[in-house]
């Protein structure tokens, strides 16, 4: 794989600092059941998500959380240092026109979802 990514930025003639590379986890672990949606039931999933986010932050990368749908997920990213999450508890793809009214009222309602979770554990 990194001769390609090295080939396609020859080609290219880009500058490699302004090139970002997505790895998701199925990816690097090839393995489609270890996913967001098996967390925390699947402890062997958290503990290779956990392990995944620390390897990223010692290679100095961001690290973001996909297919979070429940607050728990949240949660277990929070805790484990992930610097973003994304997914269906933040908002299902909307056309324009809703997307104005939902940034105004989906962030506390998650907050609330969030901070109830954090008080259930």
């Amino acid at each position: 794989m990194l001769d390609i990514v090295r080939g396609a930025i020859s080609e290219s003639g880009i500058d490699p600092q302004d090139v970002d590379i997505e790895l998701t986890e199925s990816t690097i672990v090839q393995d489609d059941a270890l996913t967001v949606s098996k967390l925390p039931d699947y402890l062997d999933g958290a503990s290779l998500s956990a392990v995944s986010i620390a390897l990223a932050h010692r290679l100095r990368l961001n690290v973001v959380a996909e297919g979070v749908e429940w607050a728990g997920q949240a949660i277990i990213f929070i805790q484990r240092g992930c610097d973003e999450d994304q997914g269906y508890l933040f908002g299902r793809a909307s056309p324009p026109e809703g997307f104005k009214d939902r940034m105004w009222t989906r962030p506390a309602l998650i907050a609330a979802e969030v901070t109830g979770a954090f008080r259930d554990l």
